[in-house]
């Protein structure tokens, strides 16, 4: 799907197509966050740096797994990712997640 989107959309990709590419069904039968996180082998105290964080789940799962000490600087060019990012952050209580 997402080389679909970029055939027709050039980035940066518009935040509302985000609902397309980070959908429910994805997370549950295709990419769940947990098996991605356990393909990375994240340990606690790393530092992540993710680049398009999207709606946040996968940043969510990858801060959870790096306490008590880790950070995830979660990047975007797009400021409505960054303030939905941070809307997540702030209704969550998630500590270790900086968006830049």
């Amino acid at each position: 799907m997402a080389k679909i989107i970029r055939h027709y959309y050039h980035f940066p990709i518009p935040s509302v197509l985000t609902r397309i590419i980070d959908n429910p069904i994805r997370r549950k039968f295709i990419q769940r966050p947990k098996d991605v996180v356990e393909r990375m082998q994240l340990k606690p105290g790393m530092i992540v740096v993710e680049i398009g964080p999207g709606k946040g789940n996968y940043t969510k799962a990858v801060a959870n797994n790096i306490l008590p000490d880790g950070k995830v600087f979660a990047c975007d060019i797009q400021e409505s990712v960054i303030e939905r990012l941070k809307k997540l952050i702030e209704k969550e209580g998630i500590p270790n997640i900086i968006p830049k």
